[in-house]
């Protein structure tokens, strides 16, 4: 989908050529930026980009498909590997909290103890 778009609005952006030079599209796209926000460059709507989109996903031959099937599997995983490191952090800072409020009774427990132990 994300090539797809990306060719769909060069191809836009490439009609008007008032808007971007070829030097700067290419500079873009060897940047792997996302382009400048705009309002919208109203050559082809959301939905209807959707819909084409999806018709030559429908179009296309296994084999073509696989290299994009692979790309998903390999973000997927990326993202799970995140996904697990997020809650091990997150699991972290809970315990590290739970320890202080433990520690922190311990010590008024302690004080008390040995406050009582005094008299």
């Amino acid at each position: 989908f994300q090539k797809e778009r990306k060719r769909l609005v060069l191809e836009a952006v490439e009609e008007e050529s008032s808007q971007a030079s070829p030097e700067q599209i290419a500079e873009w796209l060897k940047s792997g930026r996302d382009r400048p926000h705009r309002k919208s460059h109203g050559k082809i709507g959301f939905q209807d980009l959707v819909k084409m989109v999806s018709t030559k996903w429908k179009n296309l031959s296994e084999d073509d498909k696989k290299v994009y099937k692979l790309m998903a599997e390999g973000e997927q995983i990326r993202y799970k590997e995140q996904v697990q490191a997020w809650k091990n952090l997150e699991e972290q800072r809970i315990n590290k909290e739970k320890r202080a409020e433990h520690e922190k009774k311990c010590t008024a427990v302690f004080a008390k103890t040995k406050e009582d132990t005094l008299l």
